[in-house]
């Protein structure tokens, strides 16, 4: 460890987690002893892992993440950037902050934008292999449906710019 730099206390340092946490699902599991079983620890270790009672490693979180039939993913954002997109919450362990999936979508759309010109132009060639491709009265009920679920984007990325 580096002397010359002070380590940064716990409350300054930013672990975010998306809902709903692991001990939101360990809260409506109903076999929470099989579950610690399928993760390959013991209740009282899997029960403190989920709650965020004591520092853990990510390959223990990961094995309860599992366990729910979860994956982990871990994303690098440059500092405050989550909070500047989204209302967090404190975990009541103060081990981490909690961010809702709405916010999460806000946040990648942001650092990821959709390629505009891309989309545009896969959707024009679905279009094309569906008039040589399709009998004329399907096409008449597919187009509604297609407009619909362009309306229904339109509205879910309306801050996206072409």
């Amino acid at each position: 460890m580096n002397k010359n730099k002070p380590v940064k206390p716990a409350r300054d340092r930013r672990l975010y987690v998306i809902c709903p946490t692991l001990d939101m699902m360990l809260a409506s599991c109903d076999n929470v002893k099989q579950l610690a079983y399928d993760s390959g620890l013991d209740y009282s270790n899997f029960v403190k892992t989920c709650k965020f009672q004591r520092d853990i490693r990510l390959s223990t979180y990961q094995r309860c993440a599992e366990a729910f039939g979860m994956d982990t993913l871990i994303l690098h954002l440059p500092l405050g950037a989550v909070e500047s997109f989204a209302s967090v919450q404190t975990h009541h362990g103060n081990q981490c902050l909690m961010v809702q999936k709405e916010d999460l979508l806000r946040i990648l759309r942001h650092f990821h934008p959709l390629e505009i010109d891309d989309t545009l132009s896969n959707i024009e060639r679905l279009i094309e292999i569906f008039l040589k491709e399709t009998e004329h009265d399907l096409l008449k009920k597919l187009l509604p449906l297609l407009a619909e679920t362009f309306q229904t984007l339109a509205e879910s990325y309306g801050d996206v710019q072409p």
